[in-house]
């Protein structure tokens, strides 16, 4: 199937939690001063209006980013700046641009902006006309939507530092490429695994690739974005067990990182009941659970008041 497209719940509680995580490792890879690859199973168009019909029918990015901006800019109930996580805030520092154009940047963007110019990355998107937005928006490519030379100038701002980063976009199935792609000749880095879920195989697929990439590439970062969803609690719970297990089995010291948020009735809630959503991240590089830690301590105490969380890592 075909039928998810991201821009009903762009800048939404998942996003946030998703986008800090890849921040962080991207970052941790930035530290050492040598090449890395990334890859992006599921990139989809890479920029979102939150403006648009899709967004104004699920509200969802007023209840997840618009909502921490809003905290921050009045004042945050007198939070001083010293008690703002820093990944947090650092995170706002590279959505911030978009925001100011009533927009978001997906991960693509996010990964182009921050990754070394000597490294590469790898993105790959099967619905049709999602690609087609996803190479204009990474590429600058002439727009024919609304506000073009606004939104292409903020693109164009925001790539101006990296413009050397190698960018290879793939029409193609993103678990199915990322088996086949790695190890990467370059082989220090990451793949963010994001899929949308629709069908119950889906989980299976996912549980099969990451077995298999972790096999091939052991040194790479491996994470994973699920959600949790009311219908398919078991099934989500299967995949992480067995792709754990699996993990360790293939490498008894492999940290595997566990992060749960659950926003709880604060958030806008988007279809198949979302009740939140997860990251388990393979090798997770160091400091990367106290980050996440602070970063939805912060989150519940400001935004989401009966919020819930967890994190694991062994």
């Amino acid at each position: 199937m075909l039928s998810y497209l991201h821009e009903f719940h762009a800048g939404n509680h998942a996003d946030i939690l998703k986008h800090i995580t890849l921040i962080q490792i991207l970052r941790h890879l930035n530290a050492k001063d040598s090449p890395y690859s990334f890859f992006d199973t599921h990139a989809g168009s890479a920029f979102y209006s939150l403006e648009s019909a899709s967004a104004k029918k699920t509200l969802e990015a007023e209840k997840g980013i618009l909502a921490l901006r809003g905290f921050l800019e009045s004042g945050g109930e007198n939070v001083p700046q010293e008690k703002i996580p820093e990944c947090v805030k650092f995170y706002l520092e590279q959505v911030s641009p978009y925001l100011k154009i009533a927009c978001y940047p997906g991960s693509p963007l996010l990964e182009r902006n921050l990754m070394r110019r000597d490294s590469s990355l790898f993105l790959c998107e099967l619905h049709p006309a999602e690609i087609e937005k996803l190479r204009e928006n990474i590429f600058g490519r002439k727009s024919l939507e609304e506000n073009a030379l606004e939104r292409n100038s903020v693109l164009q701002n925001a790539r101006g530092k990296n413009e050397c980063c190698a960018v290879k976009i793939f029409h193609a199935d993103g678990l199915k490429n990322l088996a086949a792609c790695t190890p990467p000749k370059i082989k220090r880095g990451a793949v963010l695994i994001d899929p949308p879920y629709e069908d119950l195989d889906e989980f299976d697929s996912v549980t099969k690739t990451v077995h298999a990439v972790h096999k091939k590439w052991s040194a790479g970062i491996i994470a994973l974005w699920y959600p949790i969803l009311e219908g398919k609690k078991t099934q989500i719970k299967e995949m992480l067990f067995q792709i754990a297990d699996a993990a360790k089995r293939q490498n008894v010291h492999a940290e595997i990182l566990q992060a749960e948020f659950a926003p709880g009735n604060n958030a806008e809630k988007a279809a198949a009941n979302l009740l939140g959503s997860g990251m388990l991240v393979l090798n997770a590089p160091w400091k990367l659970d106290s980050q996440l830690r602070e970063a939805l301590e912060f989150l519940c105490g400001a935004i989401y008041k009966d919020a819930e969380f967890s994190i694991s890592q062994n």
